[in-house]
């Protein structure tokens, strides 16, 4: 099987190198074609578990909440089953928080205060863990 050449690419270089001339053009500065974006969030999911293991398990939910603490257990229990050493607490609130998960300190079911991740839900492949477990065996 022949392997392509820079001279039979010469076409799709010069169609990706015209675009991104346009994109500059158009807003003024530098941005990622789709191309681009779609594999810097393949290598980051690849090169960093937790983005792995928030995409396997857990899904965006308007209005949906998930305690931290359940959360946290969720991601050490995966961490252990896939034998990774699971990232510092701080990394993991961090990780998420740039993942654009909010985490916010509210009234849990009429208790205490507690910390909360908001507008994410547990895929339903997701084992549950936690207090979602003992609520949902109820």
């Amino acid at each position: 099987m022949p392997t392509a050449t820079l001279d039979d690419e010469r076409g799709g270089i010069l169609n990706h190198a015209l675009a991104g001339i346009k994109r500059l053009l158009d807003t003024g500065k530098h941005t990622e074609s789709e191309s681009v974006a779609d594999n810097r969030r393949k290598f980051e999911i690849d090169d960093n578990h937790i983005f792995r293991w928030f995409d396997e398990h857990f899904t965006y939910h308007a209005d949906a909440r998930l305690r931290c603490a359940d959360v946290e257990v969720h991601y050490d229990e995966w961490c252990e089953a896939d034998k990774l050493k699971p990232s510092s607490r701080k990394r993991l609130r961090e990780t998420l928080g740039n993942y654009g998960i909010k985490r916010v300190r509210k009234v849990v079911d009429n208790e205490d205060r507690e910390w909360i991740y908001q507008d994410i839900a547990e895929l339903a492949s997701a084992p549950e863990t936690g207090a979602n477990a003992e609520r949902s065996r109820d």
